[in-house]
């Protein structure tokens, strides 16, 4: 009897150790010195693609840190890239409602633009985007639209990418307090001339961490994917996904109030072709 009520004990304490840290927290995802950094106003970009054939690595690995709303890690995901940054936001009941119904928005995700390193120039990036009845059934719905409050809502999208064309979603929102978790996932396998990965394989992760001190959120987003063919893997370079998470950051902030409108390029090309964002 003793010896299951220590195992029992033991148990009890990693689960409330994992309570106290599965909570996602800025410090989890900011160094002080980065936290200071968006502060300012700066939006901080890494990336890092399998192989490094373009030679833009911003990092050789990356992992994304686990909380009780994703397991993390991902260190063996072919591409990973991620931000960080500051949105000043005043925050109450009715403005965290506005907050919902933005995140669940996903016809507003049409025209949504971003920044092209082979034109220099800026691009419409999404060029459809709708509600889908569920995660088999890509018939457009009726968009969400909420008039109170939930702790978690499900939703299904598809959306038309100028280069992946059309692709399909589930997406989690969940509020935490006075923070939001917000987590698409793709119901269908991505392709690239050729199928490059499976359902379950493109992730987008993103953390609204509010500071009452601040007021605003420290915002940290994520993109980890499977690209399971080699060819791919050579000619895709990892802008072609940091642009896009870009142009995702840039678009969510302008409709949470941000003046990001000169924001979508993430890397001076100048500098990354000298290799300056290597952290290596």
């Amino acid at each position: 009897m003793k010896k299951l009520f220590i195992a029992i004990m033991i148990v009890f304490s990693a689960f409330a150790a994992f309570s106290q840290t599965g909570k996602p927290v800025p410090e989890m995802f900011f160094t002080p010195e980065q936290m200071q950094r968006v502060l300012d106003g700066e939006i901080i970009s890494r990336m890092c693609i399998a192989g490094n054939a373009w030679g833009e690595n911003t990092d050789l690995t990356m992992t994304i840190p686990a909380t009780s709303y994703d397991a993390g890690g991902y260190t063996d995901w072919e591409m990973i890239c991620d931000e960080k940054a500051f949105i000043p936001f005043e925050l109450n009941d009715e403005n965290k409602l506005k907050l919902l119904n933005i995140l669940t928005d996903f016809e507003s995700l049409k025209g949504a633009k971003y920044y092209s390193r082979k034109v220099d120039e800026i691009l419409v990036l999404i060029e459809d985007a709708y509600r889908m009845k569920s995660a088999t059934n890509h018939i457009k719905a009726a968009p969400a639209k909420y008039d109170k409050l939930e702790s978690h809502v499900t939703n299904y999208f598809s959306q038309k990418d100028n280069r992946f064309g059309r692709t399909f979603y589930q997406s989690d929102v969940w509020f935490d307090g006075d923070d939001i978790i917000m987590i698409n996932s793709n119901v269908v396998g991505m392709a690239y001339l050729v199928p490059i990965n499976r359902k379950g394989e493109f992730k987008s992760i993103t953390y609204l961490m509010y500071s009452a001190e601040h007021k605003g959120f420290f915002y940290y987003t994520a993109n980890p994917i499977r690209i399971r063919i080699e060819l791919a893997l050579k000619k895709l370079s990892p802008t072609t996904f940091a642009q896009r998470l870009r142009a995702m950051t840039v678009h969510y902030g302008l409709a949470m109030g941000a003046e990001w409108g000169d924001k979508y390029q993430p890397y001076d090309n100048e500098k990354l072709s000298n290799g300056e964002y290597r952290n290596y």
